[in-house]
């Protein structure tokens, strides 16, 4: 593990798995068309997730996200969301604290597992959101 450097950003790598029994306003399952944005306070970065769950049944987007998040973000938000015939609807969202995955020491290269609760628009609890993230080093950084 190594310190903080003193680089503006740090690459991130996130890979939004799955999420678990998600419901709509009405309190109704929701089991396609979901999808994930992810956002840091950056306004320079605004990742999406390119694929939608269309199966429904296994509730899984197993894809991978490169963020370039700044050193002195404390979080980042992911905003789950389902395609509707009118637009998109958000599911929940939640703010992801960056000490769930470097409590002070950059761990490069370590995948690091998290599951988080989703909040609606009205606060309310709304469900799980499963991903990994992975802080790339400077080597990874030169390849993207």
């Amino acid at each position: 593990m190594k310190p903080y450097s003193s680089s503006s950003t740090r690459l991130q790598e996130i890979i939004a798995i799955s999420y678990e029994n998600l419901l709509d306003n009405q309190k109704q399952p929701i089991k396609k068309n979901v999808f994930v944005n992810i956002k840091t306070k950056s306004t320079t970065c605004n990742e999406q997730t390119k694929k939608i769950d269309k199966e429904g049944e296994f509730s899984i987007w197993n894809e991978k996200l490169i963020v370039d998040m700044p050193m002195h973000a404390h979080h980042l938000t992911m905003k789950v969301q389902y395609k509707t015939s009118s637009g998109n609807e958000i599911v929940g969202i939640t703010k992801v604290s960056t000490l769930d995955f470097i409590g002070g020491f950059l761990s490069e290269d370590y995948l690091h597992f998290l599951s988080y609760r989703l909040r609606n628009e009205k606060g309310e609890k709304n469900r799980i959101i499963n991903f990994f993230v992975m802080i790339k080093n400077a080597y990874h950084r030169l390849k993207v």
